[in-house]
């Protein structure tokens, strides 16, 4: 979240294959079979804002990202 804890559980979803994978404790996640190219991820979890991230993927890269998810007002 913006405070920098990690939110377990949030899904994290490839638009582009439908892929879907789910953070861990530490707020961590692993999307296996990106394809070389434009990326769009989305990240959810209730209570938060849904966010997209777009990037390029690589071949042979690993990239790390901070996302952090803003708390709705409901």
């Amino acid at each position: 979240d913006t405070a920098g804890r990690a939110i377990e559980g949030a899904t994290v979803r490839d638009a582009r294959t439908g892929t879907l994978e789910r953070t861990d404790s530490l707020g961590r996640f692993t999307v296996r079979g990106v394809r070389v190219g434009m990326v769009s991820l989305e990240i959810a979890s209730p209570g938060y804002e849904t966010m997209s991230f777009d990037f390029e993927a690589v071949p042979g890269d690993t990239a790390t990202l901070v996302v952090p998810l803003v708390a709705t007002n409901e």
